[in-house]
């Protein structure tokens, strides 16, 4: 009897190195040591880098595999490229990035695609890529059926009489991506 909240707080914070629960954080004053916990338990820092992929693996998609030095050893991670990647897209590979120093989460790897120059194809937005397409004064003019590059070997394509310079043929579904969200190939004459 007579005994105020007061001295039972300082009861608990004398027995458990805490204020007793009037805080929330838990029971018998361990609220002080969940607080110290939660700042020991900080994620760690995330590591950027950027990556050159060719190409084709761009277009397509595929696997990369990378040697990044995380928590001082090196370390080979193999990176899933998705299909259509942009160059300057940003992938996140959660839990490798700087190793946890205590309780806390690893960070996350953040990696900048830079893709690689192709020597005959060139991307145009998304999904679409475009292909030079040199014809003889002959073919132009009177039309043909030529081969043409594409991502996946050659197709025939026709060109129609009276074709100029700098005209664009769309072969559809050729481009980068699959299915539904495949792009097109554009022949540039």
């Amino acid at each position: 009897g007579g005994v105020s909240d007061f001295d039972v707080g300082s009861i608990f914070e004398e027995m458990f190195g805490g204020r007793g629960g009037g805080d929330g954080a838990g029971f018998g004053g361990f609220g002080a040591q969940a607080k110290q916990r939660s700042r020991a338990a900080a994620r760690s820092p995330d590591i950027n880098r950027e990556i050159e992929i060719d190409f084709m693996k761009a277009v397509r998609g595929g696997t990369e595999s990378l040697r990044i030095r995380r928590g001082g050893s090196m370390q080979t991670i193999d990176v899933k490229i998705p299909e259509a990647a942009a160059d300057g897209a940003k992938l996140r590979i959660r839990g490798a990035g700087a190793p946890s120093n205590g309780a806390g989460s690893p960070g996350d790897l953040i990696l900048t695609l830079k893709i690689k120059p192709h020597p005959i194809f060139r991307r145009e937005g998304e999904h679409d890529v475009a292909v030079d397409l040199p014809l003889t004064i002959v073919e132009a003019t009177l039309g043909a059926k030529v081969k043409v590059p594409t991502l996946d070997g050659s197709a025939q394509l026709t060109i129609p009489p009276g074709t100029s310079s700098g005209q664009r043929l769309r072969l559809k579904g050729q481009g980068a991506g699959a299915n539904a969200k495949a792009g097109d190939l554009y022949a540039v004459i």
